[in-house]
């Protein structure tokens, strides 16, 4: 069955709400020569949820982040997804992390002066990074953000591991950016945006995430 997409929970630009999807059994009825009999089996749920420190509807989770310039670094943010569904499922993630210089030109070789910290844990359980990505102070290179987080919610697996994602768990994203002390001239008046796409599907055989 089809899934519907979870928008975009936006570093930067936007945070989804949440959208419900039937994803169910239907009803049944039959027929004897001497009785009709009928009965009815209602639709399961499936849906996931993002929210910002605790705020579902907020454009940009920096809000209000001080301009950064070389060294300083964002407040640190908590994106908070949770199964509240009916149903277990197979989530995955995919994280696109840009930078345009101040002519609002895209530049990819720009990724590589912003430093993100970021941290996973499924319930209470710390989901740990990806070895070979970060350096001594835990920080992932702008440029190598969008791999970890597909480590963690593979793009074509779901969950690591094809682990569930049970109804009414949650999963805890941090994130911090850092602009690194050696980030030159180019790095003036230029903007950071990332955004993170989360889809859910059901661990039924068959069932298929959405092509993208």
């Amino acid at each position: 069955m089809a899934m519907n997409k979870v928008k975009k929970a936006m570093v930067g630009t936007a945070l989804a709400g949440t959208l419900v999807v039937g994803a169910g059994f239907g009803t049944y009825s039959w027929f004897t020569s001497n009785a009709e009999v009928s009965g009815e089996v209602v639709n399961s749920t499936l849906s996931i949820k993002a929210e910002v420190d605790g705020e579902k509807t907020l454009e940009n989770i920096f809000e209000g982040q001080s301009k950064l310039a070389p060294s300083r670094e964002t407040v640190e943010r908590t994106i908070t997804i949770t199964n509240d569904g009916e149903e277990d499922v197979y989530l995955r993630g995919k994280l696109q992390f840009d930078v345009t210089d101040k002519t609002g030109t895209v530049n990819d070789a720009l990724r590589n002066g912003y430093l993100v910290k970021a941290s996973l844990k499924h319930g209470n359980t710390v989901i740990p990074l990806p070895a070979g990505y970060a350096d001594n102070n835990g920080y992932v290179s702008g440029a190598k953000i969008a791999e970890v987080v597909d480590k963690w919610l593979p793009s074509e697996g779901g969950t690591a591991g094809d682990q569930k994602f049970k109804a009414k768990e949650t999963l805890t994203l941090t994130l911090k950016v850092k602009l690194a002390e050696t980030a030159g001239n180019d790095y003036q008046g230029a903007t950071f945006n990332a955004g993170l796409d989360l889809e859910a599907k059901q661990v039924d055989t068959g069932a298929k995430f959405t092509e993208q």
